[in-house]
């Protein structure tokens, strides 16, 4: 990963919360998802690991702005939270990355509706934007004599584009 900007993340204490009831039969997703909606805790379940040996089930539950550690002991029902809040460059990275999906496991769907609505979104406006510029772009062949204006911008936009992909690096 290439990171322009650094942020920072605050972590909160500790608490202990006890849930109700032993979470439902099923995989570890399907427990931790259980476990979470006890906790009332809102977010993208990123990361399940059980603990067979420990009757330990970790969650981390992310939402832009906001990371939740949970250790949840399953036979004692109760769980150990930890909450990170991060600033506003952390909010910015989690908004570009932020999709429910991880790559090294293509059996991890999105569990949270607002995560679909964002990348649902995110791809609309990138449709959006490619049919901007290729409209511009025939407008512009087709305007023969504002055509040198054309240039102009294209070459202000390549020289922008160039900047924060190359030039960032240099600062």
């Amino acid at each position: 990963n290439i990171s322009y900007f650094a942020f920072t993340a605050t972590p909160k204490a500790k608490t202990l919360e006890l849930f109700g009831r032993p979470p439902a039969p099923g995989d570890d997703l399907d427990r931790a998802k259980d476990v979470v909606t006890q906790l009332d805790i809102v977010g993208e379940v990123e990361r399940v690991v059980f603990r067979a040996g420990e009757s330990r089930l970790e969650i981390q539950v992310a939402r832009p702005g906001r990371i939740f550690k949970i250790a949840a002991d399953m036979e004692a029902g109760r769980a150990s939270i930890q909450r990170i809040d991060v600033d506003g460059w952390g909010v910015l990275h989690m908004l570009h990355t932020f999709n429910g999906v991880d790559v090294n496991n293509p059996d991890r769907k999105r569990d949270w509706f607002a995560t679909t609505l964002w990348v649902v979104a995110m791809d609309a406006i990138c449709v959006g934007l490619i049919v901007m510029v290729l409209s511009g772009l025939y407008m512009w062949i087709r305007a023969y004599q504002k055509r040198w204006i054309g240039w102009v911008l294209l070459g202000a936009g390549t020289s922008c584009c160039a900047f924060f992909i190359f030039g960032l690096k240099l600062l």
